[in-house]
């Protein structure tokens, strides 16, 4: 679980000071940063030239592998995801670039998707994400998946729990709708 999940204060006030002490002043390395930022950056562009005026994309996270042992309801076909995930997606329309953070190492297991957008992951990167490490490609991908337009999760993922956390967080800093 998250580290928010069991670290509580009696006083409220002092727990609200360590979450956002935590909040403000962790965070990933520059060179992973830096990286999102980059591909982040590309994800804006594709979207503008397809048309959307204001670089918007979507992300998702599919979370596949071992956790479909773990958790057998969240096995559904790309057909299932296509269609649970697009109702909300199509609510801002426009963009028709999306980018998909995941362990499906099967890329035509998306095949449903690319019927309507332009996808995205992260290996489409690498010469610009330039890590020192592959290991540090699932930290990018949070952060990248953090700025879509529309989330779309896993549920009982705590990769998706923490995409959605930084969202909050991206809100809070820019003021938009929702941080209150």
């Amino acid at each position: 679980t998250q580290w928010y999940a069991f670290m509580f204060f009696q006083d409220h006030k002092i727990d609200l000071y360590y979450k956002r002490f935590v909040r403000d002043n962790i965070r990933l390395h520059d060179e992973l940063q830096c990286a999102a930022a980059r591909i982040v950056t590309e994800l804006r562009q594709k979207a503008r030239d397809m048309g959307d005026k204001d670089g918007r994309f979507h992300t998702m996270h599919i979370r596949r592998g071992d956790f479909m042992e773990w958790y057998p309801i969240t096995a559904l076909s790309a057909e299932e995801l296509y269609e649970t995930s697009n109702t909300e997606i199509e609510k801002f329309p426009g963009s028709r670039v999306l980018y998909i953070a995941t362990d499906e190492r099967d890329r035509s297991f998306f095949d449903p998707f690319r019927k309507k957008y332009n996808v995205f992951f992260l290996s489409d990167f690498d010469d610009i994400a330039n890590l020192s490490d592959t290991r540090f490609g699932g930290m990018v991908d949070q952060l990248v998946a953090s700025k879509g337009e529309v989330f779309w999760g896993t549920f009982w993922s705590t990769f998706s729990a923490y995409i959605n956390r930084l969202r909050g967080y991206h809100a809070t800093r820019a003021e938009l709708p929702g941080a209150e």
